[in-house]
């Protein structure tokens, strides 16, 4: 009976044993689990902290930033700004166009500008090279003609000598138109003749378009 009864209590003891472990170990796993979703919730709000606060920055620093305003344009070119008048802008980025005002071309004359480095390319603004050349754009007829009289009138009292008598009356006159002559019955002498003046004439265009760019360069050097 005594043997039967230490066989019972061993049992239970064994039993209670279990299930002290088997608790343990629920209640150790039950541990891993809540650190496991503290870690996993820690991280998803660094991650929302970190994003807030990237957020935060752009904001600043887009209320930082003011918008360029831009320049007004001007009504006449700045003193020493050659005018380009009747202005194109070409495909590699330079300017076509009537100059006035400028020390290496006559008034009147086209030219071809390097590209445009910096300024806004539009009527009013002053534009500049890569080369440094500046050029003030300005479509307006009357204004580009004001500005070649007034350039026209500064280069005759220039020339003048000290103490002489100077008049510019006739030098803005419009050229007289010559009269019509009459029409020759075209034939193939003159159509190859006036074919040959074409082609001269392209190649003087294109000689005085190479000049140009070379005095341009010419003046930006010095």
């Amino acid at each position: 009976e005594a043997k039967r009864a230490a066989a019972e209590e061993a049992a239970a003891a064994k039993r209670a044993a279990q299930e002290e472990a088997a608790a343990a170990r629920q209640a150790k796993a039950e541990e891993a689990r809540i650190a496991k979703e503290e870690a996993a919730e820690a991280k998803r709000d660094a991650v929302e902290a970190a994003k807030q606060k990237k957020a935060n920055m752009a904001k600043q620093q887009q209320a930082s930033k003011k918008p360029a305003s831009k320049k007004p344009a001007l009504k006449a070119a700045p003193r020493g700004v050659p005018t380009v008048s009747s202005w194109r802008e070409n495909r590699d980025g330079s300017v076509s166009g009537v100059i006035s005002g400028s020390p290496n071309f006559n008034d009147g004359e086209r030219v071809d500008t390097s590209p445009i480095a910096s300024g806004t390319v539009s009527d009013g603004y002053v534009v500049q090279t890569a080369s440094g050349s500046k050029y003030f754009l300005s479509n307006d007829v009357a204004s580009s003609g004001k500005q070649v009289k007034a350039d026209t009138a500064q280069k005759l009292m220039n020339k003048a000598k000290s103490g002489s008598t100077i008049s510019l009356f006739g030098a803005f006159a419009p050229k007289e138109k010559a009269a019509p002559k009459e029409k020759d019955v075209p034939d193939l002498a003159a159509a190859a003749k006036a074919k040959a003046e074409g082609v001269r004439k392209a190649k003087e265009e294109a000689a005085a378009a190479k000049r140009s760019a070379a005095q341009e360069a010419a003046a930006a050097k010095r």
